[in-house]
């Protein structure tokens, strides 16, 4: 089996999806680096047992840097993408440092604050003060595509964010919380 990333001319390509790709680390093909890319892989023994290859133009930094953890370990056995999941940074070491500082109660809002912050930007609010912390997710205006991007922009600060978590914890504090035991552990 041969498994081939996107490929179009830009004449073929719907609207916008070019850049969807980009924002996702993936380039679309040429029909003709497809063909040859194919042609290579076949001769090099894309045979039973070995996998099956895949033809794509990947981005790894871009691919690191939007991924969520899930599509991540997708991508994790692609040399140019482990080579810069090994050297993306964790959580922000200042984070863990106010973290390790604080009470419980302070972690919860340190972690509350960010968060926050993250879900103004992705739901288009003006600040995070802006968002009732008990309010769910859902009355907030996240749906599917802003749940992927909060936890992109949350992987990109170093904080794994699975995309259930905001619907196992529908609201900002509930999610604050979880976040700040995956941060600092049960303590």
């Amino acid at each position: 089996m041969l498994t081939v990333g996107p490929w179009a001319s830009a004449d073929d390509a719907p609207h916008g999806f070019q850049d969807a790709l980009r924002s996702l680390g993936l380039r679309a093909l040429p029909p003709r680096s497809v063909a040859d890319a194919v042609a290579d892989a076949l001769a090099d023994g894309a045979a039973p047992g070995r996998g099956a290859p895949l033809v794509a133009d990947v981005d790894a930094e871009r691919l690191v840097g939007q991924g969520t953890a899930e599509l991540l370990r997708l991508w994790a056995g692609v040399p140019e993408v482990r080579k810069v999941l090994d050297t993306a940074p964790g959580p922000d070491a200042s984070l863990l440092d106010r973290l390790a500082e604080a009470s419980d109660e302070e972690q919860v809002e340190i972690v509350q604050r960010l968060l926050c912050g993250h879900a103004a930007a992705v739901l288009g609010y003006t600040s995070a003060q802006a968002l009732d912390p008990d309010t769910s997710f859902l009355d907030l205006g996240l749906s599917s595509f802003t749940a992927l991007e909060l936890s992109t922009r949350l992987t990109t600060a170093g904080i794994e964010l699975p995309l259930a978590a905001v619907y196992d914890h529908p609201t900002p504090s509930s999610l604050a919380r979880f976040l700040r035991a995956q941060l600092v552990g049960g303590r």
